[in-house]
């Protein structure tokens, strides 16, 4: 009986259409930056990189950053145990001195950075003030299945205060690359602002959509044997983990 009635959500589910995934995109002065704010909820956590230690040239000798714990986030590199370090230089700060960047402790020139929300957090919102005077930034947003959500350009900053950037996403972000591929191959940025969301247990496609993705993700790991579909956590995965992922996905998500 509880098989047929999966088979029937299943149907049900796979007559839904997939939303399109939607970034609001807030480009320009100080006033963009407030309209951001308001559109990402009012108070947005910042780091404005102050305290750390920055190298004042290219040099790699400020902090590493690994994680922004204020922020919720992680960041990387594409090379393992290599991360953006923090640049000292308050000719281009937008506040302060320190910016983040993809040099000063950090990668190589030309180098890509990501920024990740905790485990069980998606990216919402993101605003940043880009420092480079050499060239545009450019930031993709990412879904958790891969998929390119779009892209946000921040300009070159050439003192006119018109180089803030950001976004409000409508669909769960996984990730965002700040592209290193412009200008001289050194990026660096400042006041970083972002806005998590929680992840709903049941939401296993992470797209703020329960359907049929997300009850094929969940028979996915079922049929794999997946310690995740254990939602007893019994050690077993058997009928009950099934009868408790449908009466989770019939009580939904609390968005």
């Amino acid at each position: 009986m509880l098989l047929r009635r999966l088979a029937v959500l299943l149907f049900f589910a796979s007559a839904g259409s997939i939303a399109l995934a939607q970034l609001a995109v807030f480009q320009g002065s100080s006033v963009d930056e407030a309209a951001w704010r308001a559109a990402a909820g009012g108070a947005v956590p910042i780091e404005t990189f102050e305290g750390y230690v920055g190298t004042p040239d290219t040099t790699p000798t400020g902090d590493p950053v690994a994680i922004l714990p204020g922020l919720g986030v992680t960041l990387e590199t594409n090379a393992a145990g290599v991360f953006p370090g923090v640049y000292a230089d308050a000719a281009f700060a937008h506040s302060g001195v320190n910016q983040l960047s993809n040099f000063g402790a950090g990668a190589p020139p030309f180098s890509d950075f990501h920024v990740r929300p905790v485990p069980g957090k998606y990216l919402r919102a993101i605003g940043f003030w880009q420092c480079d005077p050499q060239g545009d930034q450019i930031v993709d947003a990412y879904a958790f299945n891969g998929f390119r959500l779009g892209s946000i350009t921040a300009r070159a900053n050439d003192g006119s205060g018109g180089n803030f950037a950001g976004f409000v996403s409508s669909h769960p972000v996984a990730y965002v690359r700040f592209r290193g591929h412009f200008g001289d191959g050194y990026n660096h940025i400042d006041d970083l602002q972002i806005v998590l969301g929680e992840i709903c247990p049941v939401d296993l496609a992470v797209d703020n959509r329960l359907d049929f993705y997300d009850v094929q993700a969940f028979l996915s790991m079922f049929a794999a044997a997946d310690p995740r579909a254990d939602l007893t956590e019994d050690g077993v995965i058997n009928f009950f983990d099934v009868q408790a992922y449908l009466q989770a996905y019939s009580r939904g998500c609390p968005w």
